[in-house]
Protein backbone atom coordinates (compact mmCIF):
# COMPACT_ATOMS: atom_id res chain seq x y z
CA UNK A 1 0.00 0.00 0.00
CA UNK A 2 1.40 3.37 -0.94
CA UNK A 3 1.60 6.37 1.34
CA UNK A 4 -0.93 9.17 0.78
CA UNK A 5 0.21 11.97 -1.46
CA UNK A 6 0.61 15.29 0.32
CA UNK A 7 -0.66 18.54 -1.13
CA UNK A 8 2.87 19.71 -1.96
CA UNK A 9 3.58 16.51 -3.91
CA UNK A 10 0.40 16.50 -5.97
CA UNK A 11 1.12 16.62 -9.69
CA UNK A 12 -2.37 17.93 -10.47
CA UNK A 13 -1.64 21.54 -9.63
CA UNK A 14 -2.97 21.53 -6.10
CA UNK A 15 -6.23 22.45 -4.59
CA UNK A 16 -7.61 24.82 -7.27
CA UNK A 17 -8.31 22.02 -9.76
CA UNK A 18 -9.51 19.82 -6.95
CA UNK A 19 -12.07 22.47 -5.99
CA UNK A 20 -13.33 22.55 -9.58
CA UNK A 21 -13.90 18.79 -9.46
CA UNK A 22 -15.54 19.07 -6.03
CA UNK A 23 -17.83 21.78 -7.39
CA UNK A 24 -18.77 19.43 -10.24
CA UNK A 25 -19.81 16.75 -7.75
CA UNK A 26 -21.72 19.38 -5.75
CA UNK A 27 -23.62 20.44 -8.89
CA UNK A 28 -24.50 16.82 -9.64
CA UNK A 29 -25.73 16.33 -6.07
CA UNK A 30 -27.76 19.54 -6.28
CA UNK A 31 -29.31 18.30 -9.49
CA UNK A 32 -30.30 15.04 -7.81
CA UNK A 33 -31.80 16.85 -4.80
CA UNK A 34 -33.74 19.22 -7.05
CA UNK A 35 -35.10 16.27 -9.02
CA UNK A 36 -36.27 14.60 -5.83
CA UNK A 37 -37.72 17.69 -4.17
CA UNK A 38 -38.79 19.74 -7.18
CA UNK A 39 -42.53 19.32 -6.83
CA UNK A 40 -42.37 19.77 -3.07
CA UNK A 41 -40.42 23.02 -3.48
CA UNK A 42 -43.07 24.22 -5.96
CA UNK A 43 -41.01 24.54 -9.12
CA UNK A 44 -40.90 22.33 -12.20
CA UNK A 45 -38.82 19.19 -11.80
CA UNK A 46 -37.07 19.77 -15.12
CA UNK A 47 -35.14 22.62 -13.43
CA UNK A 48 -32.97 19.84 -12.00
CA UNK A 49 -31.32 19.57 -15.42
CA UNK A 50 -29.72 23.02 -15.10
CA UNK A 51 -27.06 22.17 -12.45
CA UNK A 52 -26.29 18.90 -14.22
CA UNK A 53 -25.67 20.71 -17.51
CA UNK A 54 -23.60 23.34 -15.69
CA UNK A 55 -21.09 20.66 -14.67
CA UNK A 56 -19.44 20.28 -18.11
CA UNK A 57 -19.48 24.08 -18.48
CA UNK A 58 -17.60 24.34 -15.19
CA UNK A 59 -14.98 21.95 -16.53
CA UNK A 60 -14.53 24.16 -19.60
CA UNK A 61 -13.17 26.92 -17.36
CA UNK A 62 -10.10 24.80 -16.59
CA UNK A 63 -10.18 22.42 -19.56
CA UNK A 64 -6.46 22.36 -20.39
CA UNK A 65 -5.29 21.99 -16.80
CA UNK A 66 -7.87 19.31 -16.01
CA UNK A 67 -7.11 17.34 -19.15
CA UNK A 68 -3.45 16.92 -18.22
CA UNK A 69 -3.96 16.26 -14.50
CA UNK A 70 -4.74 13.16 -12.49
CA UNK A 71 -8.22 14.58 -12.06
CA UNK A 72 -9.14 14.01 -15.71
CA UNK A 73 -10.73 10.68 -14.73
CA UNK A 74 -13.14 12.57 -12.47
CA UNK A 75 -14.04 14.95 -15.28
CA UNK A 76 -14.93 12.11 -17.62
CA UNK A 77 -16.74 10.31 -14.75
CA UNK A 78 -18.89 13.39 -14.14
CA UNK A 79 -19.55 13.92 -17.85
CA UNK A 80 -20.55 10.28 -18.29
CA UNK A 81 -22.84 10.57 -15.27
CA UNK A 82 -24.61 13.59 -16.78
CA UNK A 83 -24.93 12.03 -20.24
CA UNK A 84 -25.98 8.63 -18.91
CA UNK A 85 -28.62 10.11 -16.63
CA UNK A 86 -30.08 12.35 -19.33
CA UNK A 87 -30.15 9.51 -21.85
CA UNK A 88 -31.78 7.09 -19.39
CA UNK A 89 -34.45 9.62 -18.35
CA UNK A 90 -35.22 10.53 -21.96
CA UNK A 91 -35.45 6.88 -23.02
CA UNK A 92 -37.65 6.01 -20.04
CA UNK A 93 -40.02 8.87 -20.74
CA UNK A 94 -40.21 8.11 -24.45
CA UNK A 95 -40.87 4.41 -23.93
CA UNK A 96 -42.95 4.38 -20.75
CA UNK A 97 -44.58 7.81 -20.75
CA UNK A 98 -47.23 7.15 -23.42
CA UNK A 99 -48.45 3.96 -21.73
CA UNK A 100 -51.04 5.42 -19.39
CA UNK A 101 -52.00 2.84 -16.79
CA UNK A 102 -49.08 0.46 -16.88
CA UNK A 103 -46.42 2.92 -18.00
CA UNK A 104 -46.69 5.58 -15.31
CA UNK A 105 -46.02 3.31 -12.29
CA UNK A 106 -43.20 1.61 -14.17
CA UNK A 107 -41.86 5.02 -15.19
CA UNK A 108 -41.81 6.07 -11.53
CA UNK A 109 -39.76 2.97 -10.67
CA UNK A 110 -37.44 3.56 -13.62
CA UNK A 111 -36.81 7.16 -12.55
CA UNK A 112 -36.17 5.99 -8.98
CA UNK A 113 -33.58 3.49 -10.24
CA UNK A 114 -31.96 6.18 -12.37
CA UNK A 115 -31.78 8.42 -9.30
CA UNK A 116 -30.15 5.64 -7.28
CA UNK A 117 -27.63 5.04 -10.06
CA UNK A 118 -26.78 8.74 -10.16
CA UNK A 119 -26.43 8.87 -6.35
CA UNK A 120 -24.10 5.87 -6.47
CA UNK A 121 -21.95 7.50 -9.18
CA UNK A 122 -21.70 10.72 -7.16
CA UNK A 123 -20.81 8.86 -3.96
CA UNK A 124 -18.21 6.68 -5.69
CA UNK A 125 -16.60 9.67 -7.36
CA UNK A 126 -16.49 11.74 -4.18
CA UNK A 127 -15.03 8.82 -2.24
CA UNK A 128 -12.33 8.32 -4.85
CA UNK A 129 -11.55 12.04 -4.83
CA UNK A 130 -11.33 12.29 -1.05
CA UNK A 131 -9.16 9.20 -0.68
CA UNK A 132 -6.94 10.00 -3.71
CA UNK A 133 -7.79 6.68 -5.34
CA UNK A 134 -8.20 6.27 -9.09
CA UNK A 135 -11.64 5.72 -10.56
CA UNK A 136 -11.28 2.21 -11.92
CA UNK A 137 -14.16 0.75 -13.88
CA UNK A 138 -15.22 -2.86 -14.14
CA UNK A 139 -13.02 -3.27 -17.21
CA UNK A 140 -9.99 -2.49 -15.02
CA UNK A 141 -9.04 0.86 -16.51
CA UNK A 142 -9.27 4.40 -15.27
CA UNK A 143 -12.28 6.20 -16.58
Amino acid sequence: MSAPVTKAERPDGGSRLRRVVQAGYALLALSLVLALLGEWLAFPTWYAVIPALATPLLHRSRANALRTSRLSAHVSWQSNTVLGTLAAVAASMLVLGPLLFLGLPVLAWALALIGLWMAWRIARGVHALLTDQPLVTRSGRDE
